[in-house]
């Protein structure tokens, strides 16, 4: 795992704290924000940094699997 992914994985996972928090108090019914602010500042970011976390995750899986040779060299050669 890269560094950039590392670093991504986090800023989800702590995206995904605030967005549940946020959450829970507009569920119990103490919401803190407008919900199209709520949505532009929590919800929205969270979903881009999800699939930029799968981006990178699916971009590193193409990368360390093993590339065959089109054209292997002959024995004789």
């Amino acid at each position: 795992m890269t560094e950039e992914a590392l670093n991504a994985t986090i800023a989800t996972v702590f995206m995904l704290v605030f967005a549940g928090v946020v959450s829970y108090y507009r569920i119990i019914g103490a919401p803190f924000f407008d919900l199209f602010f709520e949505f532009s500042l929590f919800y929205l970011p969270l979903a881009l940094l999800l699939i930029y976390v799968g981006y990178l995750w699916k971009k590193s899986r193409k990368n360390s699997e093993p590339t065959r040779e089109v054209n292997p060299p002959l024995k004789g050669q």
